[in-house]
């Protein structure tokens, strides 16, 4: 071979390792430091926020809810209804496909919904009304009812606890009391189980037999394309590490900086903050409703009094750019936002707080407040609440544990001298407490949420709510359903956060969303 060939055969060689090398590099890594650590793989079996954001990636949905909370398709390609609203017929997407490639069909749909219907709270009086639910061929479900349901589509679309998510027939065939083995979906992204390590990462990557929608993305409806090989899940529960790593571009997105660090990463001109999380955060004081002395109504009024929601945003916040005051039980931003029965809340007065204390013959009972020390924000909400409730001469005990105890504590109906408690303080993403069906709203006693608001007017208004089929006329009945959930105080709206998240300057496409949601992203 002469030199001049040598040359050519060298010069090759390098164009092809250095297009091998262009491929290589075009591998692209989302790494993330996320909410919370995913420990539960079945969305259905758990609320936790870090499984349903596992479950939006692995899952799909037959229905998607956009930006303004209206329900679009998703899996679904189309829908009808019989003129007396009683049959609903719902035809999959042509070319749906579990992540093993095999076909979605109406029969793995099917037991989905049954599955899902054990557990959500909608989906239960979904269930009620079913006369049968059936795959009509293998793209078509239909479900027929023994009354109307005007909330199928919002039922099957919305986006709070339990999302619709569907599974292959074998998995959903599970008891909806036992959680999923097999994370196997149909949605944008697979879960890599084998290298899922608890304390360490989770890792997802890209589904090559998704086919996203047509349409544009917004929240969980439109188009889900995924443009990343790859998303890491990382473990990094200390924020200083956290935000040392986002800095140093060892992170590429850290979805809840603190308050106190906000200005430091505004600083960093690698760095952007973006609010995406149109609604925001909901913090709230829930009372016991069942131990003395808080199951007296004038003693919850009272406490209702007592709240100033700026003072507590100033302490929990401070920028009052990332918080707001907000007094509908329908968090601000929810269809359903609403003045009615607010007056005690929105008028804040220690004096009517002491009025009422005294009319309810309040004698220094203690009152104990379980104290979530593990989060900025709780703990502030905490020590804030209790110095509320000192001022207006209540005898306050704060309990500190972390969040996960009081999780446990927060079940006992006990009297407070038997480890009972009196109230906790705390936060979640605003759009879980939408509309009446809200666990804060909750009128069912015992059966409800901890708590326990015990008003049967509540849970009758509930059910016309989800029979009424006309908008302005399920207006009003939410407006009555306010006005009896703040006269029980059913709960005590503390105010609304809006913190930003944080990414480099080299990551786009993060979408507006209370969820985290990794389709859209991209990495320059």
């Amino acid at each position: 071979m002469t030199n001049f060939r040598l040359k050519i055969v060298s010069l090759l060689a390098l164009l092809l390792l250095a297009l091998g090398a262009g491929v290589a590099h075009a591998q692209t890594t989302l790494r993330v430091v996320p909410l919370n650590e995913l420990k539960i793989l079945d969305p259905i079996w758990t609320t936790a926020y870090a499984t349903r954001d596992h479950g939006f990636m692995v899952y799909d949905t037959l229905l998607g809810t956009d930006e303004n909370f209206a329900p679009k398709p998703q899996m679904a390609d189309s829908w009808t209804v019989s003129d007396d609203q009683l049959i609903w017929t719902f035809v999959l997407r042509e070319g749906l496909k579990w992540s093993n490639g095999t076909p979605v069909t109406a029969d793995d749909c099917v037991a989905s919904l049954r599955r899902w219907a054990a557990r959500d709270t909608q989906g239960q009086d979904l269930a009620k009304l079913w006369k049968s639910v059936v795959a009509k061929d293998q793209r078509t479900i239909v479900i027929e009812l023994n009354k109307p349901f005007p909330m199928m589509l919002q039922a099957l679309a919305k986006q709070t606890a339990i999302p619709t998510f569907m599974m292959p027939k074998r998995i959903a065939e599970t008891d909806p009391f036992q959680p999923i083995k097999d994370p196997m979906g149909s949605g944008p992204f697979v879960f890599k189980q084998d290298e899922w390590a608890l304390g360490s990462k989770a890792v997802y990557v890209k589904n090559p037999h998704y086919v996203p929608r047509k349409e544009a993305p917004g929240g969980t409806a439109g188009g889900k394309v995924v443009k990343v090989d790859r998303v890491e899940l990382l473990s990094l529960p200390d924020t200083g590490t956290a935000m040392n790593a986002l800095q140093a571009g060892e992170v590429d997105y850290w979805l809840n900086p603190p308050a106190d660090m906000l200005k430091l990463l505004e600083a960093n001109p690698r760095v952007k903050l973006q609010i995406k999380d149109p609604t925001g955060l909901l913090a709230f004081l829930r009372i016991n409703h069942v131990a003395a002395p808080t199951d007296s109504k004038k003693i919850r009024q009272a406490i209702l009094a007592s709240i100033d929601q700026k003072q507590i945003m100033l302490a929990t916040v401070g920028d009052p750019r990332y918080f707001k005051t907000c007094f509908s039980l329908y968090p601000c931003g929810s269809p359903w936002e609403t003045d009615a029965g607010n007056a005690i809340a929105k008028n804040h007065s220690v004096s009517e707080a002491k009025a009422l204390l005294k009319s309810a013959g309040y004698k220094q009972e203690k009152v104990v407040i379980l104290h979530a020390v593990d989060s900025h924000i709780n703990n502030t909400l905490g020590l804030m609440v209790a110095d509320s409730l000192k001022r207006i001469g209540m005898n306050v005990e704060l309990q500190p544990m972390d969040y996960q105890t009081l999780v446990g504590r927060r079940g006992k109906k006990d009297p407070i001298g038997n480890g009972g408690w009196s109230m906790f303080a705390t936060n979640g993403i605003a759009i879980d407490y939408f509309d009446p069906f809200s666990v804060l709203l909750s009128g069912a006693g015992e059966k409800g949420w901890p708590g326990w608001v015990n008003d049967q007017q509540i849970e009758a208004l509930k059910g016309q709510f989800a029979a009424e089929g006309d908008t302005a006329k399920r207006k009003e009945i939410a407006k009555k359903i306010q006005a009896l959930g703040y006269d029980t105080v059913a709960y005590v709206p503390l105010g609304m956060v809006n913190l930003p998240v944080a990414f480099r300057n080299n990551v786009s496409g993060v979408l507006p969303s209370a969820l985290n949601l990794y389709w859209n992203i991209s990495i320059k």
